[in-house]
């Protein structure tokens, strides 16, 4: 049988001095982004519960007319201002 890990007590100094920015990270960045991952994925107004869709509102998106103009017209003005730099 092998022998237990054990943390030298430097190794637990520095896990307890990461460990506010980890959970700082988990609360106030990873927290979000997952929460509006899921969002994305159904059907949600503030008055009912949100239900699953899918993929569909990333696929209505594609087609919605604005969105593709929208998305032209910023490549276009990044293009433009990318052949500024060189």
């Amino acid at each position: 049988m092998r022998p237990r890990f054990k943390l030298k007590e430097e190794q637990v100094a520095g896990l307890l001095f990461v460990s506010p920015f980890i959970l700082g990270f988990l609360i106030f960045s990873a927290g979000p982004y997952i929460a509006s991952l899921y969002l994305s994925l159904t059907s949600y107004d503030v008055l009912n519960p949100p239900y699953f869709v899918g993929l569909d509102n990333y696929a209505s998106l594609l087609t919605d007319e604005r969105f593709t103009k929208a998305l032209g017209n910023t490549l276009y003005f990044v293009a433009r201002r990318r052949s500024r730099w060189r």
